[in-house]
């Protein structure tokens, strides 16, 4: 019984980290887009572009904390279900490590700034893509199954 719910779950959460990936992606090819120079080091001009980019931090921090709260609400369920302590606090840690790596940008942010907040933005949905999603959301699937 356990076994074929935990399976089911699979589906789900396969999707949910495809969505993810595509979605910090597309994070990544907006901020490339308005600061054409960003990826290559060159100059990029971000005064004609800052509501475009203040739109992009404020949609990158509402997407973290909709992540974060998925899943950690989606770990303490499992935990709850299989009677056993939540797995990963550093998954969580690094939730909040994120989301306070996002505060910092903003906390930054002047228009004069925009191009050193947008070149640490892109560090940040970097480490998001290729450190958080392949590591933490990687080993919660691999707990799932394990235990499933």
């Amino acid at each position: 019984m356990h076994h074929a719910h935990h399976n089911n779950l699979l589906p789900p959460l396969l999707e949910h980290f495809a969505a993810e990936r595509q979605l910090v992606q597309s994070f990544l090819d907006r901020l490339d887009t308005l600061f054409p120079g960003l990826s290559a080091d060159g100059n990029a001009s971000p005064r004609e572009n800052r509501g475009a980019f203040a739109d992009l931090l404020f949609e990158t921090i509402v997407a973290l904390e909709d992540h974060a709260s998925e899943e950690e609400a989606f770990m303490k369920k499992l935990a709850l279900e299989r009677g056993t302590p939540i797995q990963y606090e550093r998954h969580i840690e690094d939730h909040a490590a994120l989301a306070e790596a996002m505060n910092r940008i903003v906390d930054a942010y002047t228009i004069e700034d925009a191009l050193d907040c947008a070149r640490y933005l892109r560090l940040v949905l970097q480490r998001w893509r290729q450190d958080h999603i392949e590591t933490f959301d990687k080993q919660m699937l691999g707990w799932i199954c394990k235990d499933a």
